[in-house]
């Protein structure tokens, strides 16, 4: 424990030095007074898909990551202006014990996404000898790792949903567990495409999260990053019941 107290010390004073790392992206409306923020590993892919659909703005790519970056999107980032006070804000989030697991085996993992061929987070965090978010790594191990990188220096695919919405007054809060009836909601609102465009869809099979939180010491280490998207998007339940049933 001393060790890793030392690591996160140091890791403080070193990123202090600069400011937020992956800032929060905002994907703003106009014409419909309409601004999503969008959270990684919440099917933020199929949603931007989906409104493109309205927009005429579609992927050119077989996963559908360069929705992310077309340029005819109107976007802000970091915060919203004063000038946006009157839009209806919307985003959704997931149960941090699946969000992360989606992280791992997708960004870690996964060795499909041929702009990232060895692994997702390395282009940024391998430079560091401290921090090695390697493609052979243990969830385990990745857990252990992202820990101990400050909030404001967490990549935003597994940086905590409470943390990337910050402050803002958000008027309408989806759930990815949710999220064919939630969405349907804001379709009917502002006319958007009304199904759900689901990309890089997997066949549901229903995981066993015991296989990843083996123990009170790894679950103990997520509540410490993830207590507030825990408890303030009502997913503490799930928390307790894995915790209660983990040796």
């Amino acid at each position: 424990m001393k060790t890793k107290s030392y690591i996160r010390y140091y890791l403080d004073k070193y990123f202090n030095l600069f400011g937020e790392y992956d800032n929060t992206e905002y994907l703003i409306l106009p014409d419909k007074k309409l601004i999503y923020i969008d959270i990684p590993k919440v099917a933020c892919t199929s949603i931007k898909s989906t409104i493109g659909l309205t927009y005429g703005i579609t992927s050119n790519n077989k996963f559908g990551r360069d929705i992310h970056t077309n340029p005819n999107w109107e976007r802000e980032q970091d915060f919203l202006s004063k000038k946006y006070n009157d839009y209806y804000v919307f985003t959704f989030v997931r149960n941090p014990l699946s969000r992360l697991v989606s992280c791992y085996e997708d960004k870690v993992v996964s060795s499909y996404n041929e702009e990232y061929p060895y692994n997702y987070f390395r282009k940024f965090y391998s430079y560091n000898k401290i921090i090695d978010l390697n493609k052979k790594m243990s969830f385990e191990e990745f857990v252990y790792a992202i820990h101990v990188i400050p909030q404001h220096m967490a990549d935003r695919h597994f940086k905590a949903q409470a943390n990337i919405l910050k402050n803002e007054k958000i008027d309408f809060i989806g759930k990815f567990e949710n999220i064919n009836e939630d969405w349907k909601k804001l379709s009917d609102k502002f006319d958007l495409h009304p199904e759900l465009f689901h990309v890089n869809k997997r066949k549901k099979k229903k995981k066993n999260y015991k296989k990843y939180y083996h123990s009170k010491e790894i679950l103990d280490i997520v509540w410490s990053l993830y207590k507030d998207d825990f408890k303030f998007f009502d997913y503490k339940n799930s928390f307790d019941e894995l915790y209660r049933d983990t040796q």
